[in-house]
Order: structure tokens, then sequence, then C-alpha cells
């Protein structure tokens, strides 16, 4: 007997980032609006909470503490059940901000440095693809659909790093 997941994907609006260092925080405008179902802030007053730098980004435990500020119940998720986790916080309505290196994504850009590590917003799921809201449009956008084994077996590498917002 095979288990077919349904496809769980959550409205969320799609930011696109205004500046090549601001993915995380244009991850935390897209939670802030489905979850307030308005734009609470800018992309840049979420940037200087989140601590980004020009040229480097902001570290993953400053956006996750902007996150708790801004009133997101941001958890943090085991990477020991990664794949269940995403899927129980989709199916209670919860966004999952993931932090991945380029180079596991399957729509990565040759000219993108390697290491070069991204967040993108994980809204959607079933059997066979993980749908991102990537912030930014060169590489992927809204919806983006990634094929599931290839998003999770990638993402194993960086190693996971992902919260619930």
């Amino acid at each position: 007997m095979e288990i077919t997941r349904e496809t769980v994907i959550l409205e969320v609006p799609y930011f696109q980032q205004k500046t090549d260092d601001t993915c995380a925080p244009a991850c935390l405008l897209m939670a802030l609006a489905f979850r307030f179902s308005h734009k609470p802030v800018s992309e840049a007053k979420l940037a200087k909470r989140c601590g980004c730098l020009k040229g480097l980004g902001c570290l993953v435990g400053d956006v996750f503490r902007a996150a708790r500020r801004y009133r997101l119940n941001a958890e943090w998720l085991s990477n020991v059940r990664i794949e269940l986790e995403v899927e129980a916080a989709l199916k209670a309505g919860c966004p999952v901000l993931a932090n991945i290196q380029l180079r596991s994504l399957p729509y990565y850009l040759p000219g993108c440095p390697k290491g070069e590590w991204h967040s993108a917003l994980i809204v959607g799921l079933n059997d066979q693809f993980v749908y991102l809201h990537d912030p930014d449009a060169r590489r992927g956008g809204a919806h983006c659909k990634v094929p599931r084994a290839d998003f999770f077996s990638g993402w194993a590498t960086c190693p996971y790093s992902a919260y619930r917002l």
C-alpha cells in the first residue's frame, strides 16, 4: 500500500528581496504579512532588526530573534525529523524559513558562489514537491516547485537549519 500525502500550500504573500543581502528579512516580511494580513513593517527596518550587513547578510539566530520580537511564534525544527516537522508546520498553517546553501538547490545559478547561504520560505509540500517562496526572483520567485527528494537531500548536506513561523 502506497502512502500519499495531500498537497498543502499556504496562501503566503510574496515579496521580492530589495538587495542581495536581505533574503531572510524578505522571508520574515512574507511571514508577517501572512500572519497579520498586512505588511506591518518595511524590509529595511527588518534588515536592521536582523543585523544585516552589506555583502554578508544576517546570522540565523538574529533572524530568529527578530521573528520573535515581531510576535511570530518562531520555533526551531529538529534536524532528526526535518521532513516530518516541515510537514507538521505547514499542516498547522505555519510557513517554514529554510536556511540553505545555494548549491543544494536544483535551480542553483552557475554564477552564484558555491558556499553562499540563502533563505527561502517553504509554503507548501506534497509527495513530489516542496513549494518555496524564494525572495530572489532570479533564483525561483513565488511558488517555486523543487522536487522533494532533491530539496531534502541537498538541504541535508548544509546541515538543515529551519524554524517554523
